[in-house]
């Protein structure tokens, strides 16, 4: 039961990962076994971090819950400084086989956006928190400056066209780089939370019909440099292509009502990109 469980979830987090998480992957093609990785929250000390998260699976799963931790170094008074560990103590005793990974994991990234001062797992971190709470933020940011951010992940600003719905507001995009590029081509989302019908409001994974650039490995070219990735995406943010539709509700008010879905999509450059 495990595995046919694991395998119809992985599908699932593939097509449709939730919020705040990029991307998993099977550790060795084994489904009891998952490397995913986690954005850090916008206006925290984590922004702009890719946390890579082990998880592991039990035999018996979904009954009884994986084990979780962070294998990126990150600094937060939930998470043990050594294991990796995070508070998850009131998620385990609450347990149920309903739970989902992607629920797990938007559990997980929930933690970096919070403290709680009951589930101190790495004391210096705690001690600081209390004594210094600037001082606690900054080192946070430090860290995750130095490790979670390398010349492997980069944070680009997109800023929107004009003309536009996405006029004034400036968009965040992770681009994230195999260790063979260029013989490969990176996977990029934007962190911004953006209203348009090729990107997943989810992820914010573009529509690779719409750049080209990353459409699939027979395109791609070593030559390719990331100026002309940057370029193909933003180029998204000034078309639309029924063809390829990742956001339901965006694809659907573009159908039924135009003007609406202009109007939500600058209500949300407003909200989110300004």
């Amino acid at each position: 039961m495990a595995i046919k469980r694991l395998y119809k979830e992985f599908l699932d987090f593939t097509n449709n990962p939730p919020p705040g998480c990029c991307s998993a992957d099977l550790v060795n093609d084994d489904f009891f076994t998952w490397e995913c990785r986690i954005t850090g929250p916008d206006k925290s000390p984590y922004a702009g971090g890719v946390f890579v998260v082990l998880i592991r699976f039990p035999w018996d799963y979904p009954f009884k819950p994986p084990r979780v931790n962070f294998t990126t170094q990150i600094y937060h008074l939930n998470i043990n400084g050594n294991s990796g560990s995070p508070c998850t103590k009131h998620l385990w005793s609450n347990w149920s086989p309903r739970l989902t990974v992607s629920e797990i994991l938007l559990s997980i990234s929930a933690v970096l956006n919070s403290t709680n001062s009951d589930c101190r797992l790495n004391g210096e971190a705690a001690r600081l928190y209390i004594e210094d709470r600037k001082k606690y933020h900054d080192t946070a940011a430090e860290w995750t400056r130095k490790y979670a951010m390398s010349l492997y992940t980069w944070e680009c600003k997109i800023t929107g066209p004009d003309k536009s719905s996405y006029a004034g507001g400036v968009f965040v995009v992770l681009i994230r780089f195999p260790r063979d590029y260029p013989f490969k081509p990176p996977t990029v989302n934007f962190t911004t939370k953006i209203f348009h019908l090729n990107i997943n409001g989810n992820s914010g994974s573009p529509c690779t019909c719409c750049t080209t650039l990353l459409s699939n490995l027979s395109n791609w070219s070593p030559t390719q440099r990331v100026s002309g990735i940057l370029l193909s995406i933003s180029s998204v943010l000034n078309s639309t292509n029924s063809d390829c539709q990742l956001n339901e509700e965006a694809a659907m008010l573009y159908t039924k009502d135009r003007m609406k879905y202009y109007a939500t999509a600058a209500e949300w450059t407003r909200k989110y990109a300004m």
